[in-house]
């Protein structure tokens, strides 16, 4: 099976740009900001069975789900923007104590279209973990 890579976009440092801006927006909690630096179909996926998990769309959606996230007063240490051929990944470890123990690393995978977002895969060490953190915040 051949792959085309011609018609695949190339991931720029303008694309790096807007993902760190939009990082930097959210951890200021500039949700207007964030929704500008979304594509209008953003899709946002979480695994797991979570109140937060599955597919998030559209900018309000994102950002919605983004400051559920951040109510739940987590600790949040970004790592690395990793930049590939086609898209972008940052690595953030997450923690919290209360209201249970939360110790978890994810990859957030970028794609940046036209200067926008276009869709985030979240990836995680711990999916149970994560569930069992966000049913004792609800």
């Amino acid at each position: 099976m051949s792959h085309n890579l011609e018609n695949d976009a190339v991931v720029t440092d303008k694309d790096a740009a807007v993902v760190g801006e939009m990082l930097a927006a959210a951890r200021r909690k500039d949700w207007d900001r964030v929704a500008e630096l979304l594509d209008p179909e953003v899709v946002w996926s979480l695994p797991g069975s979570s109140r937060i998990s599955g597919d998030a769309v559209g900018p309000k959606a994102v950002v919605e789900r983004a400051q559920a996230i951040e109510a739940a007063q987590l600790t949040t240490d970004p790592q690395h923007l990793h930049i590939g051929s086609r898209s972008i990944v940052a690595t953030i470890h997450n923690t919290a104590e209360k209201p249970l123990l939360l110790d978890e690393w994810l990859a957030l995978v970028f794609t940046v279209r036209s200067g926008r977002i276009t869709t985030i895969d979240t990836h995680l060490t711990d999916v149970p973990m994560l569930e069992r953190f966000y049913a004792a915040t609800a």
